[in-house]
């Protein structure tokens, strides 16, 4: 999902609306994004970076963690998020040696041909927003019937050894 911002980088000040609806194709372990991203965000030159604010709607795929089944889970994302022209920041080195975090560390990039690319920004607030534990409806009450339906059917097996124990209980 990538913006072209050619015309918003040419003064400070400068602002430009965006809506769209686009598909972002994302998948780990936990999320997978299952319909389009709704974007309504602005864009505003602040002359050191182009801060983007607005919110992103979507739904995702998640597994309910008591009873294990797919639903679907509608997130909407409140982003703000800040694009600078620099391309790496001067103490960035490859190395082992520890480096301080900084504020400009956690501020995007603009790519080469004046685009900003908004998938790492919504990836980012998306896994913050999903659920850690999540629930397909917060009465789900997970295996409990069958459990109760194990508990109660014994194997054929060992039909001889529960009777053996009710003959000994007599």
């Amino acid at each position: 999902m990538k913006i072209d911002i050619s015309h918003i980088l040419k003064a400070a000040g400068e602002k430009e609306s965006v809506k769209f609806d686009d598909v972002i194709h994302y998948e780990d372990e936990n999320v997978k994004i299952s319909s389009p991203v709704k974007l309504n965000a602005s864009l505003v030159n602040t002359g050191k970076t182009i801060l983007l604010t607005g919110t992103a709607e979507l739904s995702v795929e998640l597994t309910c963690c008591r009873c294990l089944k797919k639903f679907n889970f509608p997130v909407k994302l409140d982003l703000d998020e800040e694009y600078s022209i620099a391309t790496r920041h001067p103490h960035a080195k490859k190395s082992a040696e520890e480096v301080e975090l900084r504020d400009e560390d956690f501020v995007f990039e603009i790519g080469g041909d004046n685009t900003i690319d908004l998938f790492e920004a919504i990836r980012q607030n998306l896994l913050s927003a999903v659920p850690i534990k999540p629930l397909c409806k917060e009465t789900c009450q997970g295996f409990v019937e069958k459990e109760k339906k194990a508990e109660t059917q014994v194997d054929p097996r060992l039909e001889k050894l529960k009777k053996f124990k009710h003959r000994e209980e007599k």
